[in-house]
């Protein structure tokens, strides 16, 4: 989770599992580290893992390379330590330009090292490479209420939105962007259906409560 202006935004990272389509090797040494990186919930674990196979560099292939570094990347992430997830990012991008799911990944971190530009950078990469990507529209339109640019940031909402319509996180922001332009109305309509989607969205509650309104949901 992101904390930016004072609300709780919550960012979407993304991480796609592998382990099939990688072919995982039928010896159990194999199946530990890919198994470890790939799938496993224990963070040491798979950061070990993870570890082991870009370490064999040109013994293992790009592909898995690729996706060690990135699946590092998540778990350094998620543990804070910015730099060094951007630097597995980095690292996963040099070996697939064209994996949207890790540019998407290193925008999130951009924008939580407040490196907005950049971040607006991989988003519009990762939508480039999938502009179906619900997600990275949502994390862009993150980037740019954070540079204080609301009218991208609502289009950005929007285009996620009709992408998927039960993403209740981009209707809570765009609700937060909508009050930002002073769009009362608007604003506690997104709030609305944020919480109709996900009740438990307490930021968006506490934001609807401000201005007013209720949720209109049974209590």
């Amino acid at each position: 989770m992101i904390h930016a202006g004072g609300v709780m935004l919550r960012f979407a990272i993304t991480m796609v599992l592998l382990v099939a389509a990688l072919g995982v090797s039928a010896t159990a040494s194999h199946a530990d580290r890919y198994g470890d990186c790939y799938q496993s919930e224990d963070r040491d674990r798979q950061m070990a893992g993870c570890t082991q196979i870009i370490e064999r560099g040109r013994r293992e292939r790009r592909t898995k390379r690729a996706t060690a570094h990135a699946h590092r990347g998540v778990a350094y992430h998620r543990q804070g330590e910015l730099d060094l997830a951007v630097a597995d990012y980095d690292s996963a991008i040099k070996l697939n330009r064209r994996d949207a799911v890790t540019h998407n990944n290193r925008g999130s971190a951009y924008v939580k090292k407040g490196e907005y530009d950049r971040a607006i950078a991989d988003f519009d990469t990762a939508i480039k490479l999938n502009r179906k990507n619900a997600v990275a529209h949502y994390n862009r339109g993150v980037a740019y209420y954070d540079k204080g640019e609301y009218d991208r940031a609502i289009q950005d909402y929007d285009r996620a939105i009709r992408l998927n319509p039960k993403l209740a996180t981009a209707h809570a922001h765009r609700g937060l962007a909508y009050a930002k332009k002073g769009e009362k109305q608007r604003a506690i309509a997104g709030y609305r259906e944020a919480l109709t989607l996900d009740p438990t969205l307490e930021f968006a509650r506490n934001k609807l409560e401000a201005l007013g309104g209720t949720t209109g949901l049974a209590e």
